[in-house]
């Protein structure tokens, strides 16, 4: 496995994990605000 290879998988990873942590915050926010 070449190192660009790597570095992007790990760009990725980083990318996805935002992603789900934005969407987890949103829906926890979501839920809060309709109680």
């Amino acid at each position: 496995m070449e190192l660009t290879e790597l570095v992007i998988a790990l760009l990725m990873l980083i990318v996805l994990y935002r992603l789900v942590e934005g969407i987890y915050e949103g829906l926890r926010g979501y839920f809060d605000g309709r109680q």
